[in-house]
């Protein structure tokens, strides 16, 4: 069953008529993501192109979309992502993917950072992959619009694909 649900990815079959002067009309074929799905076929949607003039809670049934299905690439044992957070300071944490679980599961373990600093109290961070910090944990991985793997850290921060050589910006505050 092809059922469209929430966080399908659908395309429209008609031009939107904007609701206010200001806006322009939404293309046939523009991209976008159900945020939700109400039992009369009713679709609440997100464009993932931010260049739509207005991006948020369009509003269309699901017989004036078409389904599409992307082919995500999940992450493989060694890959590395990132985490910013903070307030008042730029926290950056390291993780590596350590084992594969299934088809949305895998295990990452935080690593170290070599800091280099450029300014007082900042500068850039770059990843060292396999320096371990602690223990392995169980993430479930989820994909942005741009079909990009990440996951939750916390509450307050997700963690996003790198490579070894990309630096990421940090601050300190004391």
């Amino acid at each position: 069953m092809n059922a469209i649900r929430k966080n399908s990815f659908v395309t429209n079959n008609q031009p939107v008529k904007p609701n206010y002067s200001w806006q322009k009309e939404i293309p046939v074929g523009t991209e976008f993501i159900v945020s939700k799905r109400a039992k009369d076929g009713t679709l609440y949607l997100h464009a993932t192109n931010s260049s739509v003039s207005y991006t948020r809670n369009t509003l269309l049934h699901e017989s004036q979309v078409t389904k599409i299905t992307k082919n995500y690439t999940m992450p493989k044992v060694g890959d590395l992502f990132y985490s910013s957070w903070g307030y008042d300071q730029t926290n950056i944490d390291f993780y590596q993917v350590t084992n594969v679980l299934g088809k949305k599961m895998v295990e990452v373990t935080r690593i170290a950072g070599n800091r280099k600093y450029d300014l007082h109290m900042a500068g850039v961070t770059f990843p060292q992959p396999n320096h371990f910090l602690g223990n392995p944990r169980r993430v479930m991985i989820r994909f942005d619009g741009n079909e990009r793997p990440y996951f939750k850290v916390a509450s307050y921060a997700h963690a996003w694909p790198t490579t070894a050589d990309k630096s990421h910006f940090f601050s300190e505050y004391h």
